[in-house]
């Protein structure tokens, strides 16, 4: 570590800002700026730049006396000026911008992610764990209740109150949310439960230590691949088989109202909204044959994504196998329970739907970033832990 980058300051008024700058090791020359306040409450935000050197993570760490330094938030390579929010607490603090060699992990690394609101107005979802890569807690690498795990962990970045509706929605593992926040503020009906799987048997409420403030994640936007083909193959059928390779098509391209049959690995770009008709894939839980579905624009906003109501999206299948990326103009997505959904899906502009407010229930497999998620009644999102290992990493 050769690099610190120090800011003070009180909680009410900025009085001095001290900036160390020693000999950099990341090829960029990363600078954190002056602290901005009022963006959110009890919050500063700084911006990061010049921070494009994948080699490196850069690690925000905060500290009252410039000897006890905590880690607040980790951000990945970026643009050239990345907005990074830190707290600010009630006493003198200083900041200090960290550099350490770029250790990979995943992007997958909870059942459900948010940079904004959590509800679980359905109140009959669940969310629980399973491993398709281990017999012990799946069962031909599909997903089991009888051996579900408690690794179903939720955690949301935000921080404001009402935000994070449990309900009476049952939660087999964590709640994580933002810094500052309040175990209080998470609205939890009296039937709602969140723990460990002995604690969902008889227990209700929160189980000791499975809540904790202890997000802030960057969440970096989705770009979209280079190159490939402008138009997909001929449907034979209704089925358009993909054997491998890149396409970039428009919303409007005829081979996307078809079914898609993934055999190789497989990238598409969707350039607008898309409702596909069904989408099977042919891999494994540990050689995939992949389809890496992209939908959106680079600018703009205003589209959506649709998955499961015409049929069945990888199902059976495993989500290491579909991995779907929203672009920025992405900002609605449904996941519906007429056909069913088994994927991963990172998506940070988009506010997510789960179900529809009748009485009919599926089974979502795999894990979900998104900008909000709301799970609606008989909601049942199993977390794919292999995504952990086989999925993709920052």
């Amino acid at each position: 570590m050769r690099r610190q980058i120090h800011l003070h300051w009180p909680a009410t008024i900025m009085v001095c800002i001290v900036i160390l700058r020693l000999e950099c090791l990341a090829a960029d020359n990363p600078s954190l700026s002056v602290p901005m306040f009022g963006i959110r409450p009890g919050a500063a935000q700084l911006s990061l730049t010049n921070s494009s050197d994948t080699n490196f993570q850069y690690v925000v760490q905060t500290s009252s006396n410039l000897q006890d330094w905590v880690s607040v938030t980790t951000n990945f390579a970026t643009g050239p000026d990345s907005p990074v929010t830190v707290p600010a607490p009630p006493t003198a603090c200083f900041y200090r911008l960290m550099e350490i060699p770029h250790v990979p992990v995943p992007v997958f690394r909870y059942a459900i992610l948010t940079s904004g609101n959590f509800n679980g107005e359905g109140n009959n979802f669940t969310v629980d764990s399973f491993d398709s890569s281990n017999p012990l807690y799946s069962t031909l690498g599909q997903y089991n209740a009888v051996l579900r795990k408690a690794g179903g962990d939720v955690a949301t970045d935000s921080l404001f109150g009402g935000d994070i509706i449990v309900g009476n929605g049952i939660i087999y593992g964590h709640l994580y949310t933002g810094i500052g926040t309040t175990e209080d503020s998470v609205q939890i009906g009296p039937e709602g439960v969140i723990g460990s799987i002995s604690w969902n048997v008889s227990d209700v409420g929160i189980q000791p230590g499975y809540w904790s403030e202890s997000v802030y994640i960057n969440f970096p936007e989705v770009t979209g691949p280079a190159g490939g083909s402008n138009s997909l193959p001929a449907a034979v059928g209704g089925v358009v088989t993909l054997n491998g390779g890149t396409y970039m098509v428009a919303a409007t391209d005829p081979g996307l109202s078809a079914s898609l049959n993934v055999t190789a690995p497989t990238t598409l770009w969707v350039q607008g909204s898309y409702v596909p008709a069904s989408i099977t894939t042919a891999g494994t839980n540990k050689a995939p044959l992949t389809l890496t579905l992209y939908v959106g624009r680079a600018t703009g906003s205003g589209d959506h994504l649709s998955l499961g109501s015409n049929g069945a999206i990888n199902q059976p299948g495993y989500a290491a196998n579909l991995l779907v990326y929203g672009l920025p103009s992405l900002t609605s997505l449904n996941v519906d329970f007429n056909g069913g959904f088994i994927g991963a899906i990172y998506a940070p502009e988009a506010d997510a739907m789960f179900g529809n407010s009748g009485s009919s229930s599926a089974d979502i497999s795999g894990a979900i970033v998104a900008k909000s998620v709301t799970l609606n009644s008989h909601s049942n999102f199993h977390f794919d832990e292999n995504l952990k290992i086989n999925g993709p990493f920052f």
